[in-house]
């Protein structure tokens, strides 16, 4: 009898168990949207080597961590790692947030590799850096946030790897798209992707 008993619990558990399993690797509807405006903005810039943006769940870890902590600085200790920082009050929307960083576009001149004068463009250049291809993001909310003026704000934290602005170097090669993807790669959407 008490054997008999364990057989559906032990099934309820199994149930529930391949279930979770399941959901743990679909990404959120918020995950696809970053990885889908990401590689919308690095389809258009016309790159021979632009490499096609996937999540990462590392850098989601890294991004989750540092956001909570409510800081506006880039995270001292994420190593190896690019970032961009976002923060907003009011309704947060994530492909508004990355937008803003892609709307700093104007203000950078590709041929010199400079920002205009006392504009930002650091953000523009991470999210079109041809070889940054993994991407993990986490916002948080919070009551303030340390180094701003800020009360009741969402900070945003995309973590990107390999990371992208370095000194005089270009963001991506101009040229027909795709043209110089690495071997095996095949052209997606104007992104050279190895899937």
């Amino acid at each position: 009898m008490e054997g008999r008993s364990l057989i559906p619990t032990a099934l309820v558990l199994l149930v529930y168990l391949l279930t979770f399993l399941s959901f743990t690797y679909c990404l959120s509807e918020e995950q696809k949207q970053v990885v889908k405006v990401h590689n919308n903005y690095r389809s258009q810039e016309g790159a021979t080597n632009m490499l096609k943006m996937s999540w990462d769940s590392g850098l989601e870890n890294i991004a989750k961590t540092y956001a909570a902590k409510c800081i506006w600085e880039h995270n001292p200790e994420r190593g190896n790692v690019g970032e961009n920082l976002f923060v907003g009050t009011g309704k947060f929307n994530v492909g508004n947030a990355i937008k803003s960083w892609y709307d700093e576009k104007p203000y950078y001149t590709f041929e010199t590799m400079g920002c205009a004068a006392d504009k930002k463009c650091g953000h523009y250049t991470q999210v079109v850096w041809a070889n940054s291809n993994k991407v993990g993001c986490a916002h948080y909310f919070c009551k303030t946030v340390e180094g701003l003026d800020l009360k009741d704000a969402t900070i945003l934290v995309c973590n990107y790897s390999p990371p992208g602005n370095y000194k005089n170097q270009k963001p991506y090669r101009k040229g027909k798209s795709c043209s110089e993807c690495p071997k095996g790669y095949s052209c997606q959407g104007n992104l050279c992707s190895d899937n």
